[in-house]
């Protein structure tokens, strides 16, 4: 069996009900979603609803990818920068650009509900290695400002 999660608020950006959605057409018993957030409702076959779990213990929980569906473009995302740091895949939004170009390589990306169940497929089975992606460096604002020397900048 392969876990999956989804770790973040329940704003319609976020884009949770659209893959409570995805989970509930699946016949795939074999695999299960995580939900870590503020929504609530009712376990499915499929389907654990956490609550609000704290940061750190997340991480216990054995599941092998995060999936981001956000539907609105971020321009920071934890849940992506904390499961690379634990070792865990990403299952991420092919619309959201600006996600997308946070990630270097190793990340699944999707365009639509038929390549999200496709991906969940074929990451279900265990014989699949679990991809790490890379996260793009990307300097800071103050780092590109300081490289140049700028002493005289208004605030």
């Amino acid at each position: 069996m392969r876990d999956f999660a989804y770790i973040g608020r329940d704003k319609p950006s976020k884009g949770l009900k659209y893959l409570i959605g995805i989970f509930n057409q699946l016949d795939i018993p074999e695999i299960k979603l995580h939900v870590f957030s503020d929504f609530t409702a009712l376990d499915t076959p499929n389907i654990i609803y956490h609550g609000w779990v704290p940061s750190e213990d997340i991480w216990a929980f054995k599941f092998s990818y995060v999936i981001l569906p956000m539907l609105a473009p971020e321009t920071y995302c934890f849940s992506l920068h904390d499961a690379i740091a634990r070792e865990r895949g990403i299952i991420v939004n092919g619309h959201n650009e600006s996600l997308c170009s946070q990630i270097s390589s190793n990340a699944f990306q999707y365009y639509n509900d038929e390549e999200l169940k496709s991906t969940l497929y074929s990451l279900s089975r265990e014989s699949v290695n679990v991809k790490v992606p890379q996260v793009k460096k990307r300097e800071t604002l103050w780092q590109r400002l300081s490289d140049k020397n700028v002493s005289n900048i208004a605030v």
